[in-house]
This record gives C-alpha cells, sequence and structure tokens, in this order.
C-alpha cells in the first residue's frame, strides 16, 4: 500500500470519529413539515427551512415522474444525507451532518422529467426520489468546501430537468440538466443507473454551491472549478481511485484528472481543496497560480511533477 492509499485509509477511519464532537443534532426522518398541496408548478412538498435566496452564474457541463410532464417542488429535510446514507455510495458512515449544513444547505428542488418515453422512465426507476441525491450532493460540496454557513452562497432552490438531449448533464445558474440518452446508454451496459447519477448530480449540485472565481477576474479558471466538483464526486465515493493514471495536465480537458491531483494535494494540506474554493470567491483577488505556492510552498507545476511520479 502506497503513501497516497495509506493517507485516505487514515482519513476515513479517523474523519467519521472527528465528526461525532462536531454533530449538534441527531439523525432526521424525511419529513414534509408542510404538508401536501396542488400547486401551480405541480406537486409541492413543504419546503425547507429557512428559505434562502440566492444563486450562482455560469455554465457548466458534462459531456461524454416520467411522462407527467409537470415539475415537482420537493422539500422538507433529509436525513443524513452523506456517505453511506440514502442517495450516497459513501464509506458506511452513518452520521448526519452538522446542523449548519442541513439549514443552509437543503434547498428545496424543483423537478421535472420532460421524457415521456422509456428513457424517461429510466430516470423515475432509478431515482425514485430526486430530492434525496440533490440533498446528498449539497450537503457533501457544503462539508468539503466551507467551515460554516455564512462562507456559503445562500441557495434558495435548485431545479433539476431531465430530458432527452445529447451529452451528460449540465449546470447553469441554479439549473441542472440530465440526459435520458446517456441513461439509456449507461442501461444498454448494464450499468447501476442510480449510482451512476447520484454521481453526476454531485458534480452538477457542486457546481452551483462552489465558488467559481473573482468578480473582477475576466478569465477564472475554469479547470480549477470544474476540478473541485469532480473532487467532490470523487470523495463522496462516485469515482473509483483506481482509475488514477499517469499523464494529461492539472489544467486539461479531464476534471477527473485535476480532481485526482488536488486529492493528491490534500495529503500535504488537508484543507487545501476548501483553501482553493475561497480562492475563487467572488471577492477574491484575481486568479494566479501563485495560489498553489503560497497554500503549499511549491508551485503548481513542481506539484503536477510529483503527483505524477506517485503514478
Amino acid at each position: 500500500m502506497g503513501l497516497m492509499d495509506q493517507s485516505h485509509l487514515l482519513r476515513r477511519l479517523i474523519c467519521p470519529i472527528l465528526r461525532a464532537f462536531f454533530v449538534t443534532a441527531g439523525p432526521l426522518a424525511l419529513t414534509f413539515a408542510g404538508g401536501c398541496s396542488a400547486g401551480e408548478s405541480g406537486l409541492v412538498l413543504g419546503k425547507p427551512q429557512p428559505q434562502l435566496q440566492g444563486g450562482n452564474g455560469g455554465t457548466a457541463a458534462i459531456s461524454g415522474d416520467a411522462g407527467s410532464g409537470q415539475p415537482l417542488e420537493v422539500g422538507g429535510e433529509p436525513g443524513a444525507a452523506g456517505a453511506g446514507t440514502e442517495g450516497g455510495a459513501g464509506s458506511g458512515s452513518v452520521l448526519p451532518d452538522p446542523t449548519w449544513i442541513q439549514e443552509a444547505c437543503t434547498p428545496t428542488l424543483a423537478f421535472e422529467n420532460r421524457d415521456t418515453t422509456a428513457q424517461g422512465q429510466l430516470f423515475t426507476d432509478a431515482v425514485p426520489d430526486p430530492s434525496q441525491p440533490v440533498w446528498a450532493a449539497a450537503h457533501a460540496a457544503c462539508r468539503l468546501l466551507y467551515r460554516n454557513a455564512g462562507e456559503v452562497k445562500p441557495i434558495s432552490k435548485i431545479t433539476l430537468i431531465v430530458e432527452d438531449s445529447d451529452g451528460i448533464a449540465s449546470t447553469a445558474g441554479t439549473t441542472l440538466r440530465l440526459s435520458t440518452r446517456y441513461l439509456k446508454s449507461l442501461a444498454d451496459r448494464g450499468v447501476d443507473l442510480r449510482l451512476e447519477v447520484t454521481g453526476v448530480l454531485h458534480f452538477a449540485t457542486s457546481l452551483v454551491y462552489q465558488n467559481s472565481g473573482s468578480s473582477a477576474d475576466p478569465a477564472p479558471p475554469g479547470w480549477l472549478a470544474v476540478g473541485i466538483a469532480d473532487y467532490v464526486r470523487l470523495e463522496s465515493g462516485y469515482i473509483d481511485r483506481q482509475e488514477r493514471a499517469k499523464g494529461g495536465s492539472y489544467d486539461g480537458a479531464s476534471s477527473q484528472t485535476t480532481a485526482f491531483f488536488l486529492d493528491y494535494l490534500t495529503a500535504q494540506n488537508p484543507t487545501v481543496v476548501m483553501q482553493l474554493n475561497q480562492g475563487l470567491a467572488p471577492t477574491s483577488p484575481v486568479w494566479t497560480n501563485d495560489v498553489f505556492q503560497t497554500l503549499l510552498g511549491s508551485d503548481v507545476d513542481t506539484l503536477w511533477a510529483s503527483y505524477q511520479a506517485t503514478l
């Protein structure tokens, strides 16, 4: 077992113990506190409290009740929507997230399946309650990228649209889109659709919550933003670390390659990804790769070469 694998094993053994000291509430059962009523946009289930406002600009994409045609507003309070719970692959931990994550990172979900064919039914069969993977993804992003509710951008609602389209999925502001053609291609290969959808939603939902660059930056590092999103997916158990491979580049077309690199850097600085996310905050200075030197004591090219040497 290499040093990196030992580091990850140690973190997975110790982190659940440490998290127990920060849990301030017991597990929450799935409830619909607001009751159910017919609304203009379809069935409306009780919304989470408190209600927050805000959103995120920009668009990112992953490339590579069916038949209703009606949106579904889903709210209420999820259970411990983290690794090892409903909606998560994870490491088996069932500890609930801290109260601040449950309160600041549990948005109302507006869901619509626009594909009335058998392709659309694939999503419904695999994910009968779409709020669960979205909440799990939102909680994971907040847990990995922020220290408290004051740092999290206020998101009151996320919209998830499942439709017959090219590609895999995309994020634009607080709207997520998922392709049923992609789901059909996975089903034809016998892939576990629930696991795959949940992983994709971790990537797409993370992009809603994470920072995307200084408001003064004309060219923020998009490679880092999507790399952080895939890091959230990786840390949540939806990317296999055995897929790491030599080659590529830290700022290239593969967000998964960037995620593996960020994962390697956490052995030197466990909070480096959280700090990089802060470096992309709207009020932060214009981005330069000098941030890596500041946080890790080496320039990014040297760090990348060191990572490559471990593969």
